[in-house]
């Protein structure tokens, strides 16, 4: 991990490192499991960081293992950081899934 002043906003991953495929799921399921939610009644992930460039390696890592997903970033109303926001959603919640098994029980589907 790296991050420059503000931790919070610039989180992320080494820049121009390698990381095997197993780092990235790992690194996708802590995530998940820490900064993500899910939505049963959508059937949906959603993962929120102030992190645009940690939202990024996120992105990056899901388009190499084929999950589709779609992103937003929301201003807080609170005058606050910005939010950025990855959601995955339908039969890609079950490809999300299968793929990265997320550990914290209400995490799972």
């Amino acid at each position: 991990m790296y991050w420059g002043k503000d931790k919070t906003e610039t989180v992320s991953l080494k820049p121009k490192r390698e990381f095997s495929k197993k780092f990235k799921i790992g690194f996708v399921r802590g995530l998940i499991d820490t900064d993500g939610y899910r939505r049963p009644d959508h059937r949906r992930y959603v993962f929120t960081s102030a992190s645009e460039s940690l939202v990024k390696n996120k992105k990056n890592i899901l388009e190499e293992l084929n999950i589709s997903f779609t992103e937003f970033k929301e201003n807080d109303p609170r005058g606050y950081r910005t939010k950025y926001k990855i959601r995955i959603t339908g039969k890609d919640v079950v490809n999300f899934n299968d793929k990265i098994q997320p550990r914290n029980p209400k995490r799972q589907y």
